[in-house]
C-alpha cells in the first residue's frame, strides 16, 4: 500500500519504515505512553514486535502508519487503516506522542491531519476512534476533531470509548472548470504542483484534463476560441489604446450612438503593457427624478476583452 506524506504547520507525517524502529522504542520509552494500551511498549522487545506487526499490515493504498516529525526528529506515531475491532471494513485512526513534546498541541495538529487525508484525499464516508476510557486527554482531542461519541465497549483489552467523525459538505467546493489558451502550458506550469499537493490525474481528452482529489474535482480545458500560442516577437510590448467618450451633453444624453466609442478621442499610451483593449464605456443618459429605472449600461464586448488579453 502507498503511503503519502502529509504536512502541517509544524509536522511531517511519512510512512513508517524498519529504519524508525529505534526512534519509536525510544517514543515509547517513558512511563506514561502505553498505560492506556494492551502491550507495554516501553519493553523495548514488545515495541519492536509492534513496529514489525504495523510493517507487515496491509490495507488500501493511502492508509498505513506514519512516524510524526518535527524538524527531522520523530516524535510520535499515527495511523489511518481499516480497524482490528470494529467489523465492516471501518477505517479507524491512532495517534502517539512523545510526552517531551506534550503541551503544544503537537498531538491535535498531527491527528488532525488523519481525518483531513481520510476525507479530502480519500474520500472515505466516516472515519472511526477507540480511545480508553480513561484517556480524558484523548477524548477531549477527538471532540476538538470533531468526532461524535457513539457508544463504548470492550476493545483491546479494555473499555473502550468509540468516536465517529463524518465528512462535511458545508464550505467545500464540487468543482472548477479553468479556460486556458494553451493546455501544454497550463500543465507544465501547475499540474506538478497539483500531483505534490495529492491530486490525481482523473480524465483526459483531446482539448483537457480534469484532477480530482476527494470529491472535488479541477477541470483545465484549452479554449477553442482562443488564438494560438503566441511567438516572441508577438510578445513584445504594442501600444496601448485607451478611448475616453465625449461628455455627455443635450443632443447625446438621450440618444445611442452609432458604435460603441463614437464621440470619443483615443490615442496611445506608452508601449510598457502588451496589446489590449482598454475601453472607458460611454454612459447613455443621466439619472433624473422621472427616470428611477436608469442605469448604466457600458456595453462592453466581453469576447472582445477576453480575446485582447490573450
Amino acid at each position: 500500500m502507498t503511503v503519502p506524506d502529509l504536512r502541517t504547520a509544524r509536522l511531517r507525517l511519512r510512512g513508517l519504515e524498519p529504519a524508525d524502529t529505534e526512534a519509536i522504542v525510544r517514543v515509547f520509552a517513558g512511563p506514561d505512553t502505553s498505560r492506556f494500551l494492551a502491550a507495554d511498549l516501553g519493553d523495548p522487545d514488545q515495541c519492536r514486535a509492534s513496529v514489525e506487526r504495523r510493517l507487515a499490515c496491509t490495507g488500501p493504498d493511502g492508509t498505513g502508519h506514519w512516524v510524526v516529525e518535527r524538524d527531522g526528529d520523530v516524535i510520535g506515531l499515527a495511523h489511518l487503516r481499516p480497524s482490528a475491532e470494529l467489523s465492516g471494513d471501518l477505517v479507524e485512526i491512532g495517534y502517539f506522542l512523545d510526552p517531551a513534546h506534550g503541551g503544544q498541541g503537537l498531538a491535535t495538529e498531527a491527528a488532525a491531519a488523519l481525518p483531513r487525508h481520510a476525507f479530502a484525499a480519500l474520500g472515505l464516508p466516516a472515519v472511526w476512534a477507540l480511545v480508553h476510557e480513561s484517556n480524558v486527554a484523548s477524548r477531549k482531542l477527538v471532540h476538538r476533531l470533531g468526532f461524535t461519541d457513539v457508544g463504548g465497549g470492550e476493545h483491546y483489552g479494555g473499555p473502550h470509548r468509540v468516536f465517529v467523525a463524518l465528512p462535511t459538505t458545508l464550505g467545500q467546493w464540487h468543482h472548477v472548470e479553468l479556460w486556458v489558451p494553451d493546455l501544454a502550458r497550463a500543465e507544465e506550469s501547475f499540474g506538478w504542483l497539483l500531483a505534490e499537493l495529492g491530486w490525481q490525474e482523473h480524465q483526459r481528452w483531446r482539448d483537457g484534463v480534469s484532477w480530482k482529489l476527494g470529491a472535488g474535482y479541477l477541470v483545465v480545458e484549452q479554449s477553442r476560441r482562443s488564438p494560438p500560442p503566441r511567438t516572441a516577437a508577438a510578445r513584445r510590448p504594442q501600444p496601448t489604446w485607451r478611448c475616453t467618450p465625449a461628455r455627455p451633453n443635450a443632443s447625446t444624453s438621450s440618444r445611442k450612438p452609432r458604435s460603441r466609442t463614437a464621440g470619443a478621442r483615443c490615442s496611445p499610451t506608452a508601449t510598457r503593457t502588451p496589446a489590449a483593449l482598454i475601453i472607458t464605456p460611454r454612459i447613455w443618459g443621466t439619472p433624473t427624478a422621472s427616470n428611477s429605472n436608469w442605469s448604466p449600461n457600458p456595453r462592453v464586448s466581453l469576447d472582445r476583452v477576453n480575446q485582447s488579453l490573450h
